[in-house]
């Protein structure tokens, strides 16, 4: 697995560093906010065969979201974008005090987008404590 981390969607070099790692036998996976993707941007994914996009989503709703993370709109477009292109998506969503009720909105909107995962951490304290990651594999 080749892991892109925290990468802008419209990264100059982007496209051909997947397709490098799809010629090497790897499969590929960024790990965005999806500010900035336009429907363009996700052709061009598509056509170098991206595995999957991650998402950062902390909550179903603005007022949620926005208490640990900006740009909600940008993000829920970019999840559009990806559905209607039929790139596998995932959500990373952080656990905090703010926004655990929310949720089971959060499945709701991520089984109405398609996301095949929903990666949940912990929201850390200290450096001392350890993330704890559940992955739902079938919403």
């Amino acid at each position: 697995m080749f892991n892109l981390v925290e990468v802008s969607p419209y990264h100059t070099h982007l496209t051909k560093v997947i397709l490098y790692a799809k010629e090497k036998g790897l499969k590929t996976r960024i790990s965005t906010s999806g500010v900035g993707l336009t429907d363009q941007m996700a052709q061009q994914l598509k056509n170098v065969r991206l595995d999957y996009c991650l998402l950062s989503l902390n909550g179903s709703k603005e007022h949620i979201h926005k208490l640990s993370r900006s740009g909600f709109d940008e993000t829920i477009k970019a999840l559009h974008i990806l559905s209607d292109a039929y790139i596998p998506t995932s959500i990373n969503w952080v656990a905090n005090h703010g926004n655990v009720s929310d949720l089971p909105k959060l499945i709701n909107l991520a089984k109405s987008n398609d996301v095949k995962y929903i990666s949940l951490l912990s929201n850390k304290k200290s450096n001392s404590d350890k993330a704890l990651i559940l992955i739902m594999e079938e919403l």
